[in-house]
């Protein structure tokens, strides 16, 4: 195993001992098949990079900004478009979105997970407008 890979997995599980407030209410929501029925994993390397939460199935990123990101927007930005090169499509939220107003944040991330007049699993519920609501 490169030397590389090694540090992004040991990386990846300190990240999990040590996640934010932000990242462990989110987390409750997502973990053990919570949104949609999709499984989401915490902290996952992805060719040397580290996401927050990301569901193999359906390809998606879900990134949780606290404060040390307004001084690497450079270095998100770079690190968003190589993925979403691999097909992996991406939402970014911040600590104070998802901590005052996770409503929303979860609403987000269900609208990625199921797409419109598509259900892949289970039995929708339709709302009055038609969309698909995976509760």
């Amino acid at each position: 195993m490169k030397k590389n890979k090694i540090r992004t997995i040991e990386g990846a599980r300190l990240l999990r001992k040590n996640m934010t407030e932000a990242e462990k209410i989110l987390w409750r929501f997502l973990s053990d098949q919570g949104m949609c029925k999709f499984k989401f994993r915490r902290q996952h390397p992805i060719n040397g990079f580290i996401i927050d939460f990301f569901c193999p199935e359906k390809k998606l990123a879900v990134e949780i900004d606290g404060d040390i990101h307004n001084d690497q927007k450079e270095y998100d930005q770079e690190r968003r478009y190589i993925l979403e090169s691999q097909g992996i499509k991406f939402l970014r939220f911040n600590n104070n979105q998802v901590l005052n107003d996770i409503d929303f944040v979860l609403k987000i991330i269900k609208n990625q997970c199921t797409p419109l007049h598509s259900v892949e699993r289970g039995v929708p519920t339709k709302s009055g407008r038609g969309e698909v609501l995976c509760l």
